[in-house]
């Protein structure tokens, strides 16, 4: 269950990267994401929701005349090319990296043996 809500809270994260205007800069996307594989969910969760809580768009560029970027890759935990995207023009509005939403977009099915649902949720995503 507290897997899940990440995975949940983690989704409305990427919701608020992808709103017109972002809500989150690309660079506080990451961190939000990374956070999670060194604390505890329980404390990811409280600070995934203050965060939601607290997000507003970046005011410190005008947003509207970057041109959306999707990112797609493996692993990512380098986010020095963000401040690259934007002197070209760019914003990262939404990604597939190993380490955002290919780790986190679905969730384990609570309802039946807590291991067996574990690796359908694995196992089901091998191409």
């Amino acid at each position: 269950a507290v897997f899940n809500e990440n995975r949940r809270l983690l989704k409305d994260i990427a919701s608020l990267l992808g709103a017109l205007p972002p809500r989150l800069s690309a660079e506080s996307y990451l961190d939000a994401l990374l956070s999670g594989f060194v604390l505890t969910k329980e404390k990811h969760n409280e600070m995934l929701r203050r965060l939601i809580e607290s997000s507003s768009p970046p005011s410190s560029e005008n947003t509207e005349a970057l041109v959306p970027l999707h990112v797609s890759g493996p692993v990512l935990v380098d986010r020095s090319f963000l401040p690259l995207l934007r002197k070209c023009g760019a914003t990262m509005v939404s990604e597939d990296l190993g380490t955002g939403s290919r780790y986190f977009w679905d969730e384990v099915d609570e309802s039946g043996d807590p291991l067996e649902a574990i690796i359908e949720r694995y196992w089901s995503k091998i191409p």
